[in-house]
This record gives structure tokens, sequence and C-alpha cells, in this order.
């Protein structure tokens, strides 16, 4: 499968695969999200996870593997089925990291998953139409929403075609998953 194929049929990229770890056949990762805590690899230790790498130097070896084992200390490390030495893990050095969304835990009543906010339409605490949310990523201290302005000229003159606003009570009021709307309060520039 190719990139397209795999987004459109639910899967969802967590990071890369950036070097080995040991000589059993340990994989050191690249995350896109920091925030390992709150990471799907957090499961794999309740059941395994389908994975699907492509590997970026040899397309060929780019196939679905089966994530047995995840450490997500200061270095995420993950193990693959039947991949046990460290001649087996260097072929597939680099490669982008693959998940699909039905395979993530059921989140909690007021809870979800990033992902599941991007292209949520978003609107001013007024109830003025913003934008459309196009990505998320991580600062450090909070996630800090990337909003792409559409059909309002008025904002767009104010804060360009993207508006960044982190992710605290202050700029996101309301998240609403049923009616895929977000109400944020909107930066007042002097």
């Amino acid at each position: 499968m190719n990139e397209t194929e795999l987004i459109q049929n639910g899967w969802i990229e967590l990071g890369l695969g950036v070097g080995t770890h040991g000589i059993k056949g340990g994989i050191s990762l690249k995350l896109f999200n920091d925030n390992t805590k709150s990471s799907i690899l957090n499961s794999v230790s309740e059941h395994s996870i389908t994975s699907y790498l492509i590997v970026t130097n040899n397309p060929k070896l780019s196939k679905n593997y089966t994530i047995t084992s995840a450490s997500l200390g200061n270095k995420p490390i993950i193990y693959l089925d039947g991949i046990n030495r460290i001649e087996e893990v260097e072929p597939l050095i680099p490669f982008r990291l693959f998940v699909n969304r039905k395979d993530f835990p059921e989140t909690e009543s007021e809870e979800f998953y990033n992902i599941d906010l991007i292209g949520l339409s978003v609107f001013s605490s007024s109830g003025e139409a913003v934008g459309i949310l196009d990505s998320i990523y991580d600062n450090g201290p909070q996630s800090v929403f990337v909003i792409r302005i559409e059909g309002n000229p008025k904002l767009e003159r104010e804060y360009g075609r993207t508006l960044e606003l982190p992710y605290v009570a202050n700029f996101v009021k309301s998240i609403d998953l049923k009616a895929r709307k977000i109400i944020v309060e909107l930066p007042e520039y002097e």
C-alpha cells in the first residue's frame, strides 16, 4: 500500500523508525506526538498492534508488521514479531510507522484522540466561522491547534491564512465531536 491508500483506509502515521536498539531487534522511534503517556503504543502490553511500515530506502520491504512490545521512556523503542536480530532491523531503517485507527483503545466520554479533531469546523465564541482545524503539533508545554482560515476575508487580513492557538482553556472553549465543531476565543492583537 502507498501512503494515500493507507490514509484512505484509516491508517494514522505515528512517527519514524530512526535506528536500531540493541542486538535483539529493537527499533528506536521518533514519534510525532511527544506525549508518550497517551500513545497507542502503551496498549501493546495488553495486546499486540498491527502496524504498517513504509520503508523509505527499500519500498519492497514495506508491509504489515505486528508490534509485540513497546517501551516509551526517554527513547521510544518497539519490537516487531519475527524481527529478533539487529541485522533484520537494519534494512528497514528509516521507515514511516502507521497504525490503523480502529486499533486505538476506546476513549472515555470526554476524551478524544488529536487525529479525530483534524478537519473539524472552527468557530469563534461569538459564532463567527473561522475555518478548519488543519493540524495539531506539540510545542512542549501544550498542544497547538493550526487553524486554516477559510471563507472569512476579515480574519484572513487580521491573522493571515493560518492561525495557531495553544490548546488551553483560555483559547479553546469547547470541542463537540458529534457536531464536528470547535469553539475558540480569538486572540486580540494591539
